[in-house]
């Protein structure tokens, strides 16, 4: 029994996970956010 592309729901493409490369980027990001967030607090 296999499971051809049309029958799985539309939005099975919208929830695969991100590269590898992009969430290591948005890690970096939310680092750098965090940093100003402390380095604000902490002035």
């Amino acid at each position: 029994m296999s499971v051809s592309a049309s029958s799985l729901p539309p939005t099975s493409a919208l929830l695969t996970a991100p590269s590898l490369p992009r969430r290591m980027a948005c890690w970096l990001y939310e680092g750098m956010l965090m940093f100003g967030v402390v380095f604000i607090a902490g002035y």
